[in-house]
């Protein structure tokens, strides 16, 4: 009987994109690398608890010459909570609640989201087992 719950760190890095306009306007790629620890929560087969903390370290190499090329380290930690109504795990209401902050810089904000997920691969096969 395996459980439910879980709890993972991962490692994650990519690329974002900004728009700069200074003296030059051009579009500058941001690459990072960080970590994700996730503590997920079920206690109930539908209905769950997502706790995130990722922290990443980014930085813009094309905007060394204008005084931005610095790395910076991005906290968001994220609370989310989903019920599972239908049962299928992945069609989903949810909320969740996200403060970003970059260390030692004066510009965290929150976001919270209420939606739904609804898996299409799910749909898909439900319709074709029912023919």
């Amino acid at each position: 009987n395996k459980p439910k719950s879980s709890f993972a760190i991962d490692i994650t890095s990519g690329f974002a994109l900004a728009n700069y306009a200074g003296s030059d306007t051009f579009v500058a790629a941001l690459p990072y690398v960080g970590l994700n620890p996730t503590i997920k929560i079920i206690p109930a087969p539908n209905v769950g608890i997502t706790l995130m903390a990722p922290v990443l370290w980014q930085w813009a190499p094309q905007l060394d010459k204008y005084g931005y090329g610095k790395s910076k380290l991005i906290i968001t930690p994220e609370l989310e909570l989903y019920w599972n109504p239908l049962k299928a795990p992945g069609s989903r209401i949810f909320t969740r609640v996200r403060y970003s902050s970059m260390y030692k810089e004066k510009s965290p904000f929150f976001q919270w989201q209420i939606g739904y997920t609804l898996s299409i691969s799910e749909v898909v096969n439900k319709k074709l087992e029912n023919k």
